[in-house]
């Protein structure tokens, strides 16, 4: 075997592979490796969506594939930065990870051909593989979203199916004296809440809710012009003083 002090001045073919055995302590630790001594690519790191750690141990990479010392093939560099490290493997499709000593005078890469799948803790190194995991999407604008689509609209006051469920406390069921006065035909006002908004303020607060079915409108109502309907409006009733009603699910109206 050669001797570590002739290892300095040997130069080998490309391809060529060599076994190096360093003593430490009473193991001996074997890497196959390649010497590069081609110039590195010019620095373009890949994105990091490509690349992700091998387990949750930081240190130095390891393989078990079959046939391959657990240390795997790689080719090492030196003097290079870890964007070029990167940028060598990512340009390199045979290449399935990067091993990078981050502290170590001078700075060395690791190009692994092997399949990395741990690592050994070791202070100031790192490893990554080529992700395995599907690219996440590019980030892009949020969507607009669509515009509630066009109410119905309905000359007449809105009707519901549902019969004398208007109003809470102080108001019972059918109390309301339109209820009253055609309780014989039943009261289909619906449960509605009355407020004093503008028309465009009735229409926004009723497409915002998603309770609410639809809204009538009356602008000379003295208990106030706007009614936000949360009970299906299936019908309008013929009524005198500009009633108008609009109802967010058409399909529903009885026509």
């Amino acid at each position: 075997m050669l001797g570590l002090c002739c290892l300095a001045g040997l130069v080998l073919a490309e391809g060529q592979d060599i076994v190096v055995g360093v003593a430490a302590g009473s193991d001996v630790v074997q890497r196959r490796m390649l010497v590069d001594s081609s110039p590195p690519p010019p620095a373009s790191p890949s994105p990091l969506a490509e690349w992700e750690f091998p387990g949750e141990v930081r240190g130095v990479c390891r393989t078990r594939q079959p046939g391959v010392p657990e240390t795997g093939d790689y080719t090492a560099i030196e003097s290079i930065p870890e964007d070029a490290c990167i940028a060598r493997c990512g340009n390199d499709p045979k290449c399935t990870g990067y091993e990078y000593h981050l502290r170590r005078s001078p700075r060395k890469c690791e190009i692994h051909w092997s399949a990395i799948d741990f690592a050994l803790a070791a202070d100031n190194v790192e490893c990554k593989r080529k992700s395995t995991s599907p690219s996440r999407p590019s980030p892009s604008a949020s969507p607009v979203p669509s515009p509630p689509p066009p109410m119905a609209q309905l000359v007449g006051a809105c009707r519901s199916s549902l019969r004398c469920d208007r109003y809470s406390p102080p108001w019972g069921p059918c109390d309301f004296p339109d209820c009253r006065s055609n309780a014989e035909d039943g009261c289909y006002l619906g449960e509605y809440d009355q407020g004093y908004e503008s028309s465009q303020e009735c229409k926004a607060k009723c497409e915002a809710d998603v309770r609410c079915t639809g809204y009538e409108y009356q602008a000379t109502s003295v208990n106030g012009p706007c009614e936000r309907h949360k009970t299906p409006i299936t019908y309008v009733v013929p009524a005198t003083g500009g009633f108008e009603c609009f109802v967010k699910n058409a399909s529903a109206l009885r026509l």
